[in-house]
């Protein structure tokens, strides 16, 4: 098994299976810390510095957005290097993305962090061609950029909850400044989206339960 010592995981839906996956696991020494959506790192590390502190190996993890047709819904991946919006790119710790990779048994893809949810397939299509990545997701830059300066190893898996078969909601108005989805605003617009909308459920229940059996694999002994 990867030493790892903490995860660090979007707080919501994706947090709750990955506590129960650790919990199952019987991983006490695993811390869990998490996190926002997106760029929120100042205000994360305001309340839950000590967890970092005390980490030396750390794998994020949670869902993500394919930008490729060779990954669907419900398939987990390892990535080994992030670019953001402007392409500046960082690449995680090799020695344990290929523990994780030869662990899991996944492909090792690059990826790209978003400032914002990507809704559209065609968008996706467009930008896993433009960046050249396979996957799309709102955190490994920013945490990567922050780990390499601490000096703290690490690495990130991804499960993917929605690929290019089609568009799901536009979610950016429920999502507030500081990275939390309003449950008021995500309803209305579930609403007046009705087809998007269970696409994004059923992609999400997949690729949520896919991250529970992909936490466990990476943390049984």
């Amino acid at each position: 098994m990867p030493s790892v010592d903490l995860i660090i995981v979007p707080q919501g839906a994706e947090s709750q299976v990955v506590h129960r996956a650790v919990k199952q696991c019987g991983k006490k020494s695993v811390d869990i810390m998490t996190i926002p959506l997106g760029n929120n790192v100042p205000s994360t590390l305001a309340i839950q510095s000590q967890k970092l502190n005390r980490a030396n190996r750390v794998v994020l993890m949670g869902l993500c957005g394919s930008l490729s047709q060779d990954y669907g819904i419900g398939n987990t991946v390892v990535v080994n290097s992030c670019q953001n919006q402007f392409q500046q790119q960082l690449n995680f710790d090799k020695e344990l993305t290929a523990q994780i990779k030869e662990r899991l048994k996944v492909d090792a893809v690059s990826g790209l962090t978003s400032d914002r949810i990507i809704n559209q397939a065609n968008h996706k299509q467009e930008l896993g061609e433009q960046y050249g990545t396979s996957i799309v997701e709102m955190e490994g830059y920013y945490w990567a950029e922050l780990l390499q300066r601490r000096g703290i190893s690490m690495a990130m898996v991804r499960v993917v909850s929605d690929d290019l078969g089609g568009d799901i909601p536009d979610l950016s108005s429920a999502v507030t400044s500081e990275g939390n989805l309003q449950a008021l605003s995500l309803t209305r617009i579930m609403v007046k989206q009705p087809r998007a909308a269970i696409k994004l459920i059923i992609g999400s229940l997949k690729g949520l339960n896919a991250l529970k059996k992909t936490t466990v694999k990476l943390l049984s002994s």
